[in-house]
Formats: C-alpha cells, sequence, structure tokens
C-alpha cells in the first residue's frame, strides 16, 4: 500500500511546486492585493467543506434510525477531521467553522463577502448552482474549479474524494505564503491579524494532525485495489491542475490592479512566473512595486522603461535593468519570456 502512496506522491510532486512557488505570491504586496486573492479563494474553503461532509455522510451514518456503517476506524478518522474542521476556535476561543472563520478573516480587511453569501444563501435556498453563481456574480475560474469538486462529489466514490481531501487539499498552504502575511499584519495588523491566524490555525491543525488522519482514511478506502489507486491519481492531478488555474487567475488579477505585468509562459499562462525562485521574484517585484523600476506602458504605446532618481550614471542603471531582467528569464526557465507590455488579462 505505501508504494501505491509514494507512486501519488511522486506524481504529483511537481504540480505542488508549481502551486508552492505560485505567481500568486509575488504579486500580493498591501490588503488590497490580498482582497483580490481571498474573494476567490473563500470559494475553495467552502467547497472543502462540501468535500468533508461528503466524505461523512458517505463514511458514516447520518440518518436516523442510526445502523452501524463501514469500518469503524474509517469512521474515527472522518469524524475526527469533521469536528477540526466544523467547530474549531477562533481567535479569541469561540467555536466556528473554517469557513466561518475566513468570512470574519474578509470583513476584517473589507473584503467584499456578500457575493459570497449571495452564492450560499442561493444554492442553499434552489440547490442550483447556476443559479448561485450568478447570485454570488462568480468568476468563471472559480466556477471550474467548485463544478470540478462536485463533479467528485456526485461521482459518490468515496476513494476518490478521499484521495483529493488528502493529497490536493489538506497541506497545501506553503510556508512563504504565511511570511507574506506576517509581513502584512506588521503594516497592517488592524486588517491582518483574522487572516493571520487562520493561516496559523490550518497549518497546525490541518497540515500536521488532519493531514496524517487523512492519508490513512484514503489508505484504507483504496486498500490493494490498483485501479482505486490509479482512479485516485489522476484526479488528485486534476484537483492540482484547477488549484494553479484558480490561483493564476487571482495572480493576474492582483498583478492588473498593480499596474505591472508577470511572467508568462508560452505554454501555460496560468503556471506563469512560477519556476523562478520566489526570492527573485519578490525581488523583481519589489522594484516595480516602489518604482525603483517603472512599470511597462499599456498595449499600443511604447515602451519606455525609466529609473527611479539615482546617483548611478544613465548607462550604468540601464545595465543594471538589463542585467535584471536577464536573470529573471534565466531564472524562469528557457519557455519563459518577459512581457514588454501589459498582458490582456482574462476577466477570469
Amino acid at each position: 500500500m505505501q508504494n501505491y502512496i509514494s507512486q501519488i506522491q511522486n506524481r504529483i510532486e511537481p504540480l505542488r511546486q508549481q502551486i508552492v512557488n505560485h505567481a500568486v505570491y509575488g504579486v500580493i504586496h498591501t490588503p488590497e492585493d490580498l482582497k483580490i486573492f481571498m474573494q476567490s479563494h473563500v470559494y475553495a474553503v467552502w467547497d472543502f467543506m462540501s468535500l468533508l461532509k461528503s466524505l461523512q455522510n458517505q463514511l458514516t451514518c447520518t440518518s436516523v434510525p442510526w445502523f452501524p456503517k463501514g469500518d469503524a476506524d474509517t469512521r474515527y478518522l472522518i469524524n475526527e477531521i469533521v469536528v477540526g474542521e466544523e467547530s474549531d476556535v477562533d481567535s479569541e476561543g469561540n467555536r466556528t467553522s473554517h469557513f466561518e472563520l475566513y468570512l470574519k478573516a474578509m470583513e476584517q480587511i473589507g473584503c467584499d463577502t456578500d457575493s459570497m453569501k449571495n452564492f450560499v444563501d442561493t444554492l442553499q435556498n434552489t440547490n442550483d448552482f447556476k443559479q448561485a453563481f450568478a447570485a454570488g456574480n462568480t468568476s468563471f475560474s472559480t466556477q471550474k474549479f467548485v463544478d470540478f469538486t462536485f463533479e467528485i462529489i456526485r461521482s459518490n466514490k468515496a476513494y476518490l474524494q478521499a484521495a483529493i481531501f488528502t493529497f490536493g487539499r489538506e497541506d497545501l498552504i506553503p510556508g512563504m505564503f504565511l511570511s507574506m502575511v506576517n509581513d502584512l499584519n506588521k503594516r497592517f495588523p488592524d486588517s491582518i491579524s483574522q487572516i493571520k491566524y487562520y493561516l496559523e490555525r490550518h497549518i497546525e491543525v490541518d497540515g500536521n494532525h488532519h493531514s496524517l488522519l487523512a492519508l490513512q482514511m484514503t489508505a484504507n478506502l483504496c486498500g490493494e485495489n490498483e485501479q482505486f489507486w490509479q482512479e485516485a491519481e489522476a484526479a488528485v492531478v486534476q484537483a492540482l491542475q484547477m488549484r494553479i488555474a484558480l490561483w493564476g487567475s487571482s495572480a493576474n488579477h492582483s498583478a492588473k490592479s498593480s499596474g505591472i505585468s508577470i511572467l508568462k509562459s508560452g505554454s501555460d499562462s496560468n503556471c506563469s512566473f512560477t519556476m523562478a525562485p520566489f526570492s527573485l521574484r519578490m525581488a523583481f517585484r519589489n522594484a516595480v512595486f516602489t518604482g525603483k523600476i517603472k512599470s511597462p506602458s499599456p498595449i499600443g504605446t511604447k515602451a519606455k522603461p525609466v529609473m527611479a532618481t539615482s546617483s548611478k550614471k544613465p548607462f550604468t542603471r540601464k545595465l543594471t535593468l538589463v542585467f535584471g531582467l536577464i536573470s529573471c528569464a534565466i531564472a524562469a526557465g528557457t519557455a519563459t519570456y518577459i512581457q514588454p507590455v501589459f498582458s490582456p488579462f482574462s476577466p477570469n
């Protein structure tokens, strides 16, 4: 059984690295940038809870009259996870779900929560996702993400749901994301403290204890059935690709609002800017953000890179910029290029 687990882990490692080093971290520098990310990420938090409850419904008896259902060890594992996700504690010690905790963080930062609440209310009243997406003004990329999750839920295959829950959702908050939020919290403590708490709690509970429970649950459900493991691997790969696409959309929105262009890959714009080292991407982004390097001109105008005031001679300043851009291009890989103008970002 361990061989199957190792096979999945090896197969998805490149995708996980794309998520860990995603462009979205390089474009979040202010509370406004973070708000853009949170408005789409909240859907991932919500459908994570839906995936969790679907697993509980399939693996335990949640109806009356009660009857023993399934394996007792598996029942314990899913119920233990549900307790932590559905009734954790907030920063003041009050019981709350992780979804409600995230909404609280959105409200603190001044993020629009009406859209998400309209989506949830409409779905609860109509059970119609099309109407709910319209009510929430949900972006197309976010709709695709949620649709995929519910496609897996509707399959009624507990082993697929458990695999996605385990390998595609439970421990994907990288340390660099928390570092970025910690930095924002130092500058904007009245706006960021709740999302900082959410991330710390997520890493502590989900990334450690729950990820181990979920792994055991997946192993129990797939057993030694090779077909189950193969289907699980394919589903996890697709789940990670959907996450990359969702975060790619957020990165594009944030970059556009900041007035800069990001590195884009000719083969996959959703995964762009991910191969360069995070520190190098951040350095280049900071240079644009602080005015040391001016962002490129809009489409249709001649690009005129201008250096900020400096004691260096013009030739030296230009040479510094050129070498900086070349370094970014080399680090990003041969398939990646630097766009000299604003990208025609997708509205989603």
